[in-house]
């Protein structure tokens, strides 16, 4: 499945890889965040190209996010890092230019169809939860990020878990 991931992805998760492998316990994990973020936003992007944006009014985005999310079981209520996403942010990236991790997220649960859902509930209950704690660990990406190196394991593993759900649906 590497293999098929494209250039720009493949080379953020080698370093967040070889970031992973010397981890001492309290480094600033913010790089290696960053790659796993910019990695999964990049497949969700791709993933964008598959369906058409729905013809909804830019205040219902979110809404009817959670409720496609809840509906086909992928969480129980939207993280807050999804639910802060702007509007406008989601709407650029249904118009096809991807802005953020988040809006790449709100625009999957509004265009994928049921099975694609279904598939990725199924495959992976807990994926709007492991976007949503990628993007609150990144925040602004700006600040140091010192963790302990079972949450960087964890981060890891969430990561590499959505971006397997995502290319085998």
């Amino acid at each position: 499945a590497f293999n098929r991931l494209g250039t720009n992805v493949k080379e953020r998760l080698v370093h967040a890889e070889r970031v992973f492998l010397s981890w001492r316990e309290g480094d600033d994990a913010l790089a290696f965040v960053r790659d796993l973020y910019a990695a999964v936003q990049s497949v969700l992007e791709l993933s964008l190209n598959r369906w058409l944006p729905p013809n909804m009014a830019d205040e219902e985005l979110i809404e009817a996010a959670q409720d496609r999310a809840t509906e086909f079981g992928l969480c129980h209520l939207l993280p807050k890092s999804l639910h802060t996403v702007r509007a406008s942010v989601v709407r650029m990236t249904l118009q096809g230019s991807g802005q953020s991790l988040g809006a790449c997220m709100i625009a999957l649960l509004l265009m994928a169809d049921e099975q694609t859902l279904k598939s990725i509930a199924a495959t992976r209950p807990t994926f709007v939860d492991d976007v949503g704690t990628l993007i609150a660990r990144r925040g602004h990406g700006n600040e140091p990020l010192p963790l302990a190196c079972t949450e960087v394991a964890e981060l890891r593993k969430a990561s590499y878990k959505i971006i397997k759900a995502l290319i085998e649906v």
